[in-house]
This record gives C-alpha cells, sequence and structure tokens, in this order.
C-alpha cells in the first residue's frame, strides 16, 4: 500500500497521469490507514500527512483547464477532506496553515465547483481541527498580517483610512501578489475564527486567553480602510457574544451605556474587549451589524 501512496505522490509531483482514481486512492489510504506513517518524522513516523498535504496543495495550483480538469481538483479537495476529519490529530500549525490558506485561495478565485469544494475544506477545518490550534493558526495569521495599530481605535478620524503594518514579517506564501490579496485572506481568516467559536462545545471554553488571540486582531481591524474586512471583523466578537449566552440586554449595555469602569469590573469575558473600542461610533456599529442576527 505504500508503494502505491509513493507512486501517487510521484505522479502528483510530475503533474502526469493525474485522475480521479488517484485521489480515490490517496482517500482510501487516507481513511483506511491508522499507523504511526502519518506522523512526522521527528515522532518517529513517516511524515505521510505532510506529504500527501504538500502534494495535493502543489498540483492544486496547476490551472484547471477543461471540465475534467475542474472535476478531478474536486476530487483532491475529497482526499483535503478526509485527512482533516480522519487524521487532525497529526496537524500542526505549519500544515493547518498551508492547508487553510490554499482553502482561501480557492474560495475566492476557481470556478463554482471548486469554491464550493474549498468552502467544504473551510468548515471542516473549523469542525475538526483542535480549537487551540485553530485560535493559534489565526494568531499567527494576524501578527503577519497588515493591520491597522490598536491606537488608531480612538486616534483615527472617521473614513477608516487607517496606516496598516504587520507585527511580524509575512512569509513568502502569504505574499498578496504571490497568492492572493492579503484583504482577502484577511476576511476570510476572521470568517473562520468566528467559525471555530461557533462551533465549539462549550461557552467555558472562551476564557481570556483565548480571546487574546484573535479580538484584539479582529477589533484593531474595525478601522480596516476595505469594507470587506471591517464586516468580516465584526463577526468574531457578535458570535463570542452568542456563545456565551448572554442576554441582548446585556450586550446593548456592554456597547452603548457602560462606562470605562463598569466595563473593567464587568464578568462578562468580552467587557475588556468592548472597553479597548474607544470610539462610540464603533461600539454601534457591533450594535447595529447584530440588529438582522436578533431579528432573524
Amino acid at each position: 500500500r505504500l508503494n502505491m501512496v509513493e507512486i501517487c505522490l510521484q505522479r502528483l509531483a510530475e503533474n502526469n497521469g493525474v485522475n480521479e482514481a488517484l485521489f480515490r486512492s490517496l482517500a482510501r489510504f487516507a481513511k483506511e490507514e491508522s499507523s504511526t506513517v502519518w506522523m512526522d518524522e521527528a515522532q518517529g513516523g513517516q511524515a505521510y500527512l505532510g506529504r500527501i498535504l504538500d502534494a495535493c496543495l502543489r498540483w492544486l495550483q496547476n490551472p484547471a483547464e477543461g471540465r475534467d480538469a475542474v472535476f478531478t481538483k474536486d476530487s483532491c479537495f475529497d482526499v483535503l477532506r478526509v485527512l482533516v476529519r480522519r487524521k487532525s490529530q497529526y496537524f500542526s500549525l505549519d500544515t493547518a496553515r498551508r492547508l487553510l490558506l490554499e482553502v482561501l485561495r480557492n474560495r475566492f478565485f476557481e470556478s463554482t465547483i471548486l469554491s464550493g469544494s474549498a468552502e467544504d475544506v473551510f468548515y471542516d477545518i473549523a469542525a475538526h481541527l483542535d480549537a487551540d490550534l485553530c485560535f493559534e493558526l489565526a494568531e499567527d495569521f494576524f501578527k503577519r498580517a497588515p493591520l491597522p495599530a490598536m491606537q488608531d481605535l480612538a486616534a483615527q478620524k472617521p473614513g477608516y483610512a487607517a496606516h496598516l503594518e504587520s507585527q511580524e514579517s509575512t512569509m513568502p506564501e502569504m505574499d498578496p501578489m504571490g497568492v492572493f490579496k492579503m484583504d482577502n485572506a484577511l476576511a476570510g481568516v476572521l470568517e473562520f475564527t468566528a467559525e471555530v467559536v461557533r462551533r465549539l462545545g462549550s461557552p467555558d471554553i472562551i476564557g481570556a486567553q483565548e480571546l487574546d488571540k484573535f479580538l484584539p486582531y479582529s477589533i484593531a481591524c474595525f478601522v480596516h480602510p476595505r469594507s470587506q474586512v471591517r464586516k468580516a471583523a465584526l463577526e468574531p466578537m457578535i458570535v463570542v457574544h452568542e456563545k456565551l449566552g448572554a442576554s441582548d440586554a446585556v450586550f446593548e449595555e456592554l456597547l452603548l451605556r457602560a462606562t470605562p469602569d463598569e466595563l473593567g469590573s464587568s464578568l462578562n469575558p468580552l467587557a475588556k474587549y468592548i472597553g479597548q473600542l474607544h470610539r462610540p461610533e464603533l461600539r454601534k456599529l457591533v450594535w447595529t451589524f447584530y440588529q438582522p442576527r436578533r431579528a432573524a
């Protein structure tokens, strides 16, 4: 069986004889093989998770020409879904990052069929990977993406023309010109973060340590120059409120009427982050965004 996998990986690397049957074989291997072959070599395994994932992701970047090519790429996404669903315990920050970036790229730029396939993997990542790993993944991305500085929340005049800068150097695979627009990626990761929170089994998982990994960056994006990013940035805070199960009246009080002292003494985990919204119009923006969801 391992010989079969090696042949498949070679064909993918050479883009030679790649077809739906090849991906069905890889998917079947991922479903049935449960030994340590999936672990990284440093852990005594044969690193098949990383090898198959890399081979599939590299092959996906080939242009899809014609109907057959699109359906073959769709089969490739089936392999990625099986890896996420069946081998989630073997994912590292690096493998999760590479997968999420390629999924986001396909959500925005590929055909309707492939963007739908990428969407399925997007939700599978949020549902099946460990929540702590997902929050770490989001934080890693936010630190490398160009974001408005937090002080701009108070200093920036209305018009959302905040200066963008990243906290850490941007990795080559996150190059906006080399992969896809960074604004699209940023909006996608904000949506991903909200989806991870939405799928948490218990609100008790949401503590200050978890919120620190994404809410400060989400709040910073409230003054992002792109409306697409600003809208996506609102979602994590709204979803945290809904997951905590606090009443709408409490949320309205925190956003529209609470003073800094009241926010500082509140037991609501969201309070200190709302306290960072020094501009009243930004707090009103969150509440306005929440209204249609509240009525639904």
